[in-house]
């Protein structure tokens, strides 16, 4: 049980009405919910919606108001202090990358970029501030075109090095004279599964906290990919063969049998909140989940999707991942939303890609409230845009319709589901993309995201 002494301010509109909007719950990096975009769609806990101390819903969340901060154990979901790295280097930096990936930068706009990209300093002040504005620009889109729907704050990025006690272990292995095989397989590999084990802790109490609070769809922007994962082992594999570099191979075999034993662990998200549908960032690597199983996203099950991101041509941009495991795609380039202090940013990612999605499930929801998640998933997959190119690459082969899922959100208040979605087939035409305009597949992408490690 927890005990936490805390004091804030009450976010969110009245509880008047909330019963019969959707609730979407946005699981990433905290969200500024007194940002003029959300400060009215804010979810309010209807069982303990004041800041007074005592925990009136007796569920072991003391003023749980808006949501809870599941790293430091707290009604906190937004840490004003991270503002201060917004500066003009930030700013610009966001600008120029966001005209690079459309292809619009000036040849001195791209070479200030790359070295901006490369400089420890100016990189850390990039990441840290979009780690920061990531969960807020998240929250944004996934309220797009839905003034009923409620956002529910999950903060889960992590803070600690959950790796500092393996590398020791490692260290002392290889001081006794241990062989690197047997310190791979018996030390290495056991950490890295109590690693795993310690993600499913963590996804299971935040899925029965969404459970709940009756959340109807939650998006999750997160992860860890094959960039992350081979980041965690090389330094590993490099301690047990006493600072030779490890092969690449090795990386990846280490690297993807870490990644298969996370999606296994996270899989308890599903199983704790049965009536959710959860929708996956694909992930940015450019990389095939169906080769390295980007975690969660490349959790199957009828409650999830997973989204990769196209740009304004239509195309898979060169970032996303992709594969059997992803599901759709939606428009993941230069994308506006809010950021905290009540400002407005342009970012790119499959983050970007996914709460879009999330906020048409949320729409289909409100639209027709007998759906659950099973139909509302068949909706968002059977009323995609087929794009041939996209077949090898998404399991639908297809991009987000909005307006055609819509359509057969309506018309299955009248008609079988079936019925609806081919009917919206034929009224709803395809998405027209400007096949003139193509991202600048040569662009850096610095990615903000945090693993989540415990």
């Amino acid at each position: 049980m927890r005990r936490i002494i805390s004091t804030g301010l009450i976010v969110g509109s009245s509880l008047v009405g909330q019963a019969q909007a959707s609730v979407i719950g946005v699981v990433d990096s905290g969200v500024d919910l007194k940002h003029e975009k959300l400060v009215n769609q804010v979810w309010v806990n209807p069982s303990d919606s004041s800041f007074d101390r005592i925990d009136n819903d007796k569920n072991g969340f003391v003023d749980d108001v808006n949501g809870w901060n599941f790293i430091e154990n707290s009604p906190k979901v937004i840490d004003y202090k991270y503002g201060k790295f917004y500066n003009s280097t930030v700013q610009r930096f966001f600008t120029v990358q966001d005209a690079a990936l459309e292809g619009k930068a000036s040849p001195a706009d791209l070479a200030w970029l790359k070295e901006a990209a490369q400089d420890p300093a100016v990189l850390k002040q990039i990441v840290t501030y979009g780690n920061y504005a990531h969960g807020t620009h998240i929250a944004g889109l996934s309220l797009t075109e839905n003034p009923e729907a409620r956002i529910l704050t999950i903060k889960l990025v992590p803070t600690e090095n959950p790796l500092a006690g393996l590398k020791q272990k490692v260290a002392t292995a290889v001081e006794d004279g241990k062989s690197p095989n047997w310190i791979v397989r018996e030390l290495i590999k056991g950490g890295l599964t109590l690693l795993a084990k310690a993600q499913g802790i963590v996804f299971a109490e935040v899925a029965a906290y969404l459970d709940e609070q009756h959340v109807d769809v939650s998006n999750l922007s997160l992860g860890v990919g094959a960039s992350q994962a081979r980041a965690i082992v090389t330094p590993l594999l490099q301690l047990a063969n006493q600072g030779s570099q490890p092969k690449l191979s090795d990386v990846d075999a280490l690297a993807s049998f870490f990644l298969e034993r996370v999606n296994i662990e996270q899989a308890i998200l599903l199983k704790k909140a049965p009536d959710t549908l959860f929708i996956f960032a694909a992930g940015n690597d450019g990389l095939s989940n169906d080769t390295f199983p980007a975690a969660p996203a490349s959790i199957r099950h009828p409650h999830a999707l997973s989204v990769a991101a196209v740009d304004s041509s239509g195309q898979l941009t060169a970032f996303s991942n992709f594969g059997k495991v992803v599901d759709l795609a939606a428009p993941g380039v230069s994308i506006l939303s809010s950021v905290p202090d009540n400002r407005y940013l342009k970012l790119s990612g499959t983050s970007q890609a996914a709460p879009q999605v999330t906020a048409v499930a949320a729409q289909i929801k409100d639209i027709n409230p007998k759906l659950d998640a099973d139909a509302i998933r068949e909706i968002l997959l059977k009323t995609v845009d087929i794009k041939p190119e996209l077949k090898a690459k998404v399991n639908s082969s297809g991009i987000l319709n909005s307006a055609r899922a819509l359509a057969a959100a309506e018309g299955s208040k009248t008609q079988s589901l079936n019925a609806a979605i081919q009917s919206a087939r034929v009224s709803i035409v395809d998405v027209n993309y400007d096949l003139d305009l193509q991202s600048d597949r040569t662009a850096p992408l610095v990615q903000w995201q945090q693993p989540f490690l415990f």
